[in-house]
């Protein structure tokens, strides 16, 4: 589905009687209640929905990458996905809220854990040397181990070289934490990624 930048409203004799512009932020909005819908229908009880996006004042064009994350903890499984959608605005700014560089290339590494008493864990890549890889993160964590209080976390993404170990999460009090990560780089050559404790 494409959304029109304009709307004119015509008068009985063809007129423009009102022109109406597209906010901004439509089409990020848009998107997340498609994600957001996704995940209803998909049966998950809880999930998180990051964005990044970097527009340009020379084109007006902007990339939004947006990484949604659903967890089911009753299946003790989680799912991590990422979409790229690219856009034009119309004013003479770029939108607030905008970044830098977005991950927008090839996904060389995923993983979906389900971790009971995670405590302290750890990235580790390993495959192919890379000079630098983004890594996208999504953490949902539970207070009981079929779910209970729970609450993601988001965050930017961590740019490291392959091979590595990255901290990425310390929890105490929750007892189980679905974890999703997806390792983004432009550069050719497999990677690994495991979650270590510690």
């Amino acid at each position: 589905m494409t959304l029109p930048v304009t709307v004119a409203e015509n008068g009985a004799d063809g007129t423009v009687l009102a022109t109406y512009t597209r906010p901004p932020s439509l089409i990020r909005e848009s998107v997340r209640e498609a994600v957001l819908l996704e995940r209803l229908l998909g049966g998950f009880s809880t999930g998180s929905t990051d964005d990044y996006v970097s527009c340009s004042a020379r084109t007006h064009r902007c990339v939004a990458v947006l990484v949604s994350a659903s967890c089911n903890p009753r299946r003790r499984r989680c799912e991590t996905s990422r979409k790229i959608v690219r856009y034009r605005y119309v004013t003479r700014r770029p939108p607030s809220g905008t970044t830098g560089p977005v991950p927008t290339g090839p996904i060389r590494a995923r993983l979906n854990r389900w971790v009971t008493d995670p405590g302290k864990l750890s990235l580790a890549l390993t495959g192919a040397p890379h000079h630098g890889v983004n890594v996208l993160v999504s953490v949902n964590c539970f207070s009981g181990r079929n779910g209970g209080t729970a609450f993601g976390e988001s965050r930017p993404p961590l740019q490291v070289a392959v091979p590595s170990r990255t901290h990425v999460l310390t929890v105490g009090r929750h007892r189980a934490c679905g974890i999703g990560v997806l390792v983004v780089s432009s550069q050719p050559g497999p990677i690994h990624a495991r979650l270590v404790r510690g």
